[in-house]
């Protein structure tokens, strides 16, 4: 996806934002974490769900995402988002000068994934290997066109 011009940003553990968005009196959460998958498109419109851009989310999960054509809804989020990813709450990850994965948080730059503690690390490298042996190749593909935006859904038969 970085090769193809996407901007993507992975929140930070010790977000900035934390204390407003993730803690609630009389609780007081150790780290930040989120896991939302939404988009802002031209700020007229938002598409928001469970689908990651793998395997697992299409042949074994069956997850979705929605459109929702509301301009109200599309700032709203869009200004949700750019909190979200400015340097202070987020990763940016990129590529380096010879083309290695690095994430970048202002002046600050990780070589490998940002993670909390070594348990996380382990856990992220492990997990991230979805069961290939359980991802059948689907039957029928069904695609939903809303406006300009194609969206791709698998259907078992």
């Amino acid at each position: 996806m970085l090769d193809a011009g996407v901007t993507l940003y992975e929140v930070r553990h010790d977000a900035a934002m934390k204390a407003s968005v993730v803690d609630t009196a009389p609780i007081t959460a150790k780290f930040m974490g989120l896991h939302a998958k939404s988009a802002v498109i031209d700020r007229r419109a938002v598409i928001v769900g469970s689908a990651n851009f793998d395997p697992r989310s299409a042949f074994i999960n069956s997850e979705m995402v929605a459109f929702i054509d509301s301009e109200a809804l599309a700032v709203e989020l869009a200004e949700m988002i750019e909190r979200d990813t400015l340097p202070a709450n987020s990763w940016q990850s990129e590529r380096d000068d010879r083309g290695s994965l690095v994430w970048r948080s202002g002046d600050e730059i990780l070589m490998r994934q940002p993670t909390r503690n070594g348990w996380q690390w382990f856990q992220d490298f492990f997990l991230c290997c979805p069961p290939k042996s359980s991802i059948s190749t689907p039957r029928h593909h069904t695609i939903i066109e809303c406006g300009s935006i194609n969206f791709c859904g698998l259907l078992r038969s």
